[in-house]
């Protein structure tokens, strides 16, 4: 479990009023991704941005990465078999983007997304509370999943988020629609916007990330075998 502080790019903590909005209480499932696949959703193009669809006629993808039901990661148990309750990784922003549009959905904003994982009343650690728990998400320490591998979504009994929000720590990082950029007011301004978006929650390939305030980022073509998603409305 990771007991950083916070890097620079987490600060100033600040307010900002999210209003009311729907949420996915897990992370999109290999199942429902499937559905997306059946249903045409690669050969689609309404589904996709400009750009997302340029990514997708340009790579030939007719899946995310990683899709075989078989995986093998090269980091201890090695090989492993995902199931449908499993989440889907190997998904670029751009699939992710597809899915929801085509599932009548969006992604969900940094600021959303922040908001499902910790606020209570008051901004927890973790979405859990604010102490830390290898046995509460699926990170480097994880005490229930054996080895660095993703978990059927709602693995962790007791680790929902106040919203009712499962795997919020771990798991997978999940995309949002925020571009990546300094926070008001920080000492070291930097906005990436039309490059990088930011991704949130952490997952099962390290341990940094358990903490609802901390926040990556990646490119829109990524697509790591530890990058997932969940929608919003």
């Amino acid at each position: 479990m990771d007991d950083y502080e916070g890097m620079s790019r987490e600060y100033p903590a600040h307010e900002v009023y999210v209003p009311s909005f729907w949420i996915g209480r897990t992370e999109v499932t290999r199942a429902q991704f499937r559905s997306f696949i059946q249903a045409g959703g690669y050969a689609d193009a309404s589904l996709w941005s400009p750009e997302g669809w340029a990514w997708r006629v340009q790579t030939g993808r007719v899946e995310p990465l990683f899709w075989s039901d078989e995986q093998d990661w090269g980091t201890p148990p090695a090989a492993f078999s995902q199931t449908d309750s499993h989440p889907v990784i190997g998904v670029s922003y751009y699939e992710a983007e597809a899915f929801a549009r085509w599932a009548g959905a969006r992604l969900p904003s940094e600021a959303e997304w922040e908001k499902a994982a910790r606020w209570d009343g008051h901004s927890r650690v973790y979405p859990w509370g604010d102490t830390p728990s290898d046995a509460m998400c699926n990170d480097w320490f994880d005490t229930v999943v054996t080895g660095f591998q993703t978990a059927p979504v709602g693995s962790y009994a007791g680790s929902a988020a106040p919203s009712g929000c499962e795997d919020m720590a771990g798991n997978a990082w999940e995309w949002t629609s925020s571009w990546y950029a300094s926070y008001p007011g920080a000492e070291a301004q930097f906005d990436r916007t039309g490059e990088l978006r930011v991704l949130k929650g952490g997952s099962w390939y390290g341990m940094y990330g358990a903490r609802a305030a901390c926040r990556y980022f990646g490119a829109p073509e990524s697509d790591a075998n530890d990058v997932g998603f969940r929608i919003a409305r």
